[in-house]
Protein backbone atom coordinates (compact mmCIF):
# COMPACT_ATOMS: atom_id res chain seq x y z
CA UNK A 1 0.00 0.00 0.00
CA UNK A 2 1.83 2.87 -1.04
CA UNK A 3 0.83 6.56 0.67
CA UNK A 4 -0.78 8.86 -2.06
CA UNK A 5 0.51 11.66 0.13
CA UNK A 6 4.27 10.70 1.01
CA UNK A 7 5.94 13.56 2.87
CA UNK A 8 3.07 15.13 4.34
CA UNK A 9 4.24 17.20 7.02
CA UNK A 10 3.77 16.45 10.18
CA UNK A 11 4.09 19.69 11.86
CA UNK A 12 1.45 20.90 9.39
CA UNK A 13 -0.95 18.42 9.66
CA UNK A 14 -0.98 18.96 13.27
CA UNK A 15 -1.94 22.39 12.66
CA UNK A 16 -4.42 21.73 10.69
CA UNK A 17 -6.12 18.90 12.11
CA UNK A 18 -6.45 21.23 15.48
CA UNK A 19 -8.01 24.13 12.95
CA UNK A 20 -10.22 21.70 12.03
CA UNK A 21 -10.97 18.95 14.44
CA UNK A 22 -13.50 17.42 12.55
CA UNK A 23 -11.98 17.22 9.05
CA UNK A 24 -12.23 13.85 7.91
CA UNK A 25 -9.34 14.68 5.39
CA UNK A 26 -6.79 15.60 7.73
CA UNK A 27 -7.64 12.37 9.97
CA UNK A 28 -7.14 9.91 6.82
CA UNK A 29 -3.67 11.75 6.02
CA UNK A 30 -2.80 11.87 10.06
CA UNK A 31 -3.41 8.21 9.97
CA UNK A 32 -1.74 7.40 6.66
CA UNK A 33 1.47 9.24 7.91
CA UNK A 34 1.55 7.18 11.08
CA UNK A 35 0.63 3.82 9.01
CA UNK A 36 3.98 5.16 6.81
CA UNK A 37 6.07 5.45 10.07
CA UNK A 38 4.92 1.99 10.91
CA UNK A 39 3.07 3.70 13.86
CA UNK A 40 0.16 1.14 13.15
CA UNK A 41 -1.66 0.42 16.40
CA UNK A 42 -1.84 4.68 16.71
CA UNK A 43 -3.03 4.82 13.24
CA UNK A 44 -5.90 2.18 14.11
CA UNK A 45 -8.24 4.66 15.67
CA UNK A 46 -7.64 7.45 13.48
CA UNK A 47 -8.07 5.04 10.20
CA UNK A 48 -10.94 2.67 11.75
CA UNK A 49 -13.71 4.60 11.90
CA UNK A 50 -13.21 6.35 8.40
CA UNK A 51 -13.32 2.76 7.28
CA UNK A 52 -16.67 2.16 8.19
CA UNK A 53 -18.40 5.16 6.59
CA UNK A 54 -20.45 4.77 3.24
CA UNK A 55 -18.93 7.44 1.70
CA UNK A 56 -22.41 8.04 -0.19
CA UNK A 57 -24.57 8.06 2.47
CA UNK A 58 -22.45 10.36 4.85
CA UNK A 59 -21.41 12.97 2.18
CA UNK A 60 -25.14 13.07 1.01
CA UNK A 61 -26.41 13.44 5.22
CA UNK A 62 -24.26 15.92 6.27
CA UNK A 63 -24.08 18.20 2.86
CA UNK A 64 -19.80 18.03 3.13
CA UNK A 65 -18.21 16.21 0.15
CA UNK A 66 -15.19 14.53 0.42
CA UNK A 67 -12.68 12.78 -2.32
CA UNK A 68 -14.24 9.51 -1.41
CA UNK A 69 -11.26 7.93 -2.45
CA UNK A 70 -10.15 8.36 1.11
CA UNK A 71 -12.78 6.36 2.36
CA UNK A 72 -11.60 2.94 0.42
CA UNK A 73 -7.86 3.88 1.05
CA UNK A 74 -8.24 3.91 4.60
CA UNK A 75 -10.46 0.71 4.42
CA UNK A 76 -7.09 -0.76 2.56
CA UNK A 77 -4.87 1.08 5.45
CA UNK A 78 -6.87 -0.24 8.20
CA UNK A 79 -6.28 -3.93 6.48
CA UNK A 80 -2.92 -3.03 6.87
CA UNK A 81 -2.76 -1.98 10.32
CA UNK A 82 -4.48 -4.48 11.64
CA UNK A 83 -2.30 -7.52 9.66
CA UNK A 84 0.54 -5.48 11.36
CA UNK A 85 -0.60 -5.58 15.03
CA UNK A 86 -1.73 -9.52 14.57
CA UNK A 87 -5.58 -9.13 13.85
CA UNK A 88 -5.25 -11.35 10.81
CA UNK A 89 -8.63 -11.92 11.44
CA UNK A 90 -9.86 -8.16 11.10
CA UNK A 91 -7.43 -8.00 8.14
CA UNK A 92 -9.04 -10.97 6.33
CA UNK A 93 -12.08 -9.55 6.58
CA UNK A 94 -11.53 -6.16 5.32
CA UNK A 95 -9.14 -7.29 2.86
CA UNK A 96 -12.52 -9.73 1.90
CA UNK A 97 -14.41 -6.75 1.19
CA UNK A 98 -11.74 -5.00 -0.90
CA UNK A 99 -11.30 -8.19 -2.99
CA UNK A 100 -15.47 -7.73 -3.16
CA UNK A 101 -14.72 -4.22 -5.03
CA UNK A 102 -12.09 -4.22 -6.81
CA UNK A 103 -12.04 -8.38 -7.35
CA UNK A 104 -9.13 -7.90 -10.79
CA UNK A 105 -6.58 -6.88 -8.15
CA UNK A 106 -4.23 -9.64 -7.70
CA UNK A 107 -2.59 -7.68 -4.73
CA UNK A 108 -5.21 -7.26 -2.47
CA UNK A 109 -6.60 -11.22 -2.90
CA UNK A 110 -2.67 -12.51 -2.12
CA UNK A 111 -3.18 -9.94 1.35
CA UNK A 112 -6.59 -11.38 1.68
CA UNK A 113 -5.05 -15.42 1.35
CA UNK A 114 -2.29 -14.33 3.90
CA UNK A 115 -4.59 -12.92 6.31
CA UNK A 116 -7.04 -15.63 6.41
CA UNK A 117 -4.33 -18.74 6.39
CA UNK A 118 -2.83 -16.17 9.63
CA UNK A 119 -6.04 -16.11 10.71
CA UNK A 120 -6.52 -19.90 10.55
CA UNK A 121 -3.63 -20.87 12.83
CA UNK A 122 -0.14 -21.63 12.16
CA UNK A 123 0.71 -23.87 8.64
CA UNK A 124 1.31 -27.50 8.95
CA UNK A 125 5.12 -28.23 7.22
CA UNK A 126 3.24 -30.29 4.61
CA UNK A 127 1.45 -27.26 3.40
CA UNK A 128 4.75 -25.03 3.35
CA UNK A 129 6.62 -24.94 0.23
CA UNK A 130 8.67 -28.19 -0.25
CA UNK A 131 7.57 -31.53 1.35
CA UNK A 132 9.98 -32.22 5.09
CA UNK A 133 11.82 -34.75 4.13
CA UNK A 134 11.65 -38.47 4.80
CA UNK A 135 13.63 -39.69 7.58
CA UNK A 136 16.22 -41.62 7.05
CA UNK A 137 17.30 -45.55 7.82
CA UNK A 138 20.32 -45.53 9.95
CA UNK A 139 23.53 -46.54 7.57
CA UNK A 140 21.48 -44.09 4.86
CA UNK A 141 24.58 -41.80 4.01
CA UNK A 142 24.51 -38.36 4.37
Amino acid sequence: LESQQPGVDAGLLEEARARFPGDLLFQYLEGRRLTDAERFAEALPLLEPLAAIDPEEYCSETGVGYDVGIFPAAAEAVALCCFQVGRYADAARLYAGLVDAAPADVGLRARHHLAAARAAGPASPSSVGDPAPAPRAAGDGP
